[in-house]
């Protein structure tokens, strides 16, 4: 079976990107900054790529680095789903729901859907990104998103 990344090596990678650079994701996570140097070396073996350099201020994605970002931020999320899903159907949780919209039902529409939702799921945690289209149609594909409303 072909080598995959580990969950905790995408978790780096995303907090290197994040934080800027290895030291300061290192603090971040409460890890040394040989052992998250390690991670990073040890994901880059697995893809056979290099995924970050050294910039003048902070680390920089390659063209590879910047592809592999998105599905691993896509992964992560689908993970966090698949936790909260299973900790909703063992009651721990009441969950979470994220979606995006534009500008005008943010304003005029959703508060009161918001109301009525939250009435019926108090516990329930909803988050609301606003945005232009074509922006949360991106954030939607990566999975920041669990659905985009869009009223015409």
């Amino acid at each position: 079976m072909k080598e995959i990344p580990k969950i905790h090596q995408l978790k780096n990678f995303r907090a290197i990107i994040h934080h800027g650079g290895v030291r300061p994701a290192a603090i971040a996570l409460g890890q040394t900054q040989p052992a998250m140097t390690r991670s990073l070396n040890e994901l880059e073996r697995i893809l056979g790529t290099r995924l970050l350099v050294k910039g003048e201020s902070g680390v920089i994605l390659t063209k590879t680095g910047k592809a592999f970002e998105a599905r691993a931020n896509a992964i992560l999320n689908e993970l966090d789903r698949a936790v909260d899903e299973v900790k909703q159907i063992e009651q721990v949780s009441h969950g979470e729901v994220v979606f995006g919209c534009s500008h005008f039902p943010a304003f005029n529409v959703i508060p009161e859907l918001l109301n009525d939702f939250k009435n019926q799921h108090r516990a329930a945690r909803i988050t609301v990104i606003e945005g232009q289209f074509s922006e949360l149609l991106s954030a939607l594909r990566v999975g920041k998103m669990d659905f985009l409303l869009e009223i015409r």
